[in-house]
């Protein structure tokens, strides 16, 4: 089974963790190494659950900072390599502030959900893992509606 988890460190850093787990290990035998340091023009503030996709890569989102300040969509190998931002939130028409991971769909893209968009209730949306083709799928007009989400598509 394999554990991914987010950590923030005193000093202020954020890491993205993984632990892997043999059979039933204990709580001791737990092993944790860090694969990325987030910069601020990557993102920071990871959230929500970091998704294994099915080609082997790890998922994720960041809820602020990134180029425009709105948070990220990244990708990261199991072993550290291969960090790559994906997507960078801009503006409100795009949403902001991604307030859960990502989901991969039966289609092999990726969804997800923001916290801010037009009209400011926070939006779904969907990107391919190479980062292309981004789409606002749905704007959230209320909170009845789903506004502000922290919730994950499934």
């Amino acid at each position: 089974m394999l554990k991914i988890a987010y950590s923030f460190l005193s000093r202020g850093v954020w890491f993205l963790a993984v632990a892997a787990f043999v059979g039933l290990a204990s709580a001791s035998a737990q092993t944790y190494s860090s694969l990325h340091e987030f910069q601020t023009y990557e993102g920071t503030t990871p959230r929500g659950s970091a998704l294994l996709g099915t080609d082997g890569v790890i998922y994720g989102t960041t809820s602020s900072n990134g180029s425009f300040f709105g948070g990220t969509v990244f990708r990261v190998n199991k072993d550290g390599s291969g960090f790559s931002v994906l997507y960078h939130f801009q503006n409100a028409s795009t949403g902001m502030n991604p307030g859960s991971g990502v989901t991969e769909g039966a289609d092999g893209l990726l969804y997800g959900t923001s916290q801010t968009g037009t009209p400011n209730y926070g939006s779904v949306y969907r990107v391919a893992k190479d980062g292309s083709g981004f789409n606002v799928l749905q704007n959230f007009t209320s909170l009845a509606s789903g506004g502000n989400s922290y919730a994950p598509v499934i």
